[in-house]
């Protein structure tokens, strides 16, 4: 319940942030990239933390269940690879400045 209310905490900082702070200037891509990417940040923190916690309840209680705990670590990986595809060809699209 604690990692769900610190992703939605973050999540509707973040909006409030990017719909009332006027001072920034960015694209509407770069906007979403920015909103996503935070709320990725909250959301693989907390799979890892969770994926430990799992892992050293699972390694007390029943080993044989190993594996069904690392997926929750293959979850926070495949985000973590999925969010760096999304911001590499995000910004590959997008003109450079300067």
């Amino acid at each position: 319940m604690l990692t769900i209310a610190m992703a939605a905490m973050e999540l509707a900082h973040t909006i409030v942030e990017e719909e009332f702070d006027q001072e920034s200037r960015l694209s509407a891509a770069a906007r979403a990239r920015r909103v996503l990417s935070r709320f990725l940040v909250v959301v693989i923190v907390s799979l890892s933390i969770e994926s430990l916690v799992a892992v050293f309840k699972v390694v007390h209680d029943d080993p044989s269940k190993l594996s069904e705990a690392a997926y929750i670590a293959f979850a926070a990986a495949a985000l973590l690879v999925a969010w760096g595809l999304f911001i590499k060809l995000g910004q590959r699209g997008e003109p450079r400045e300067g």
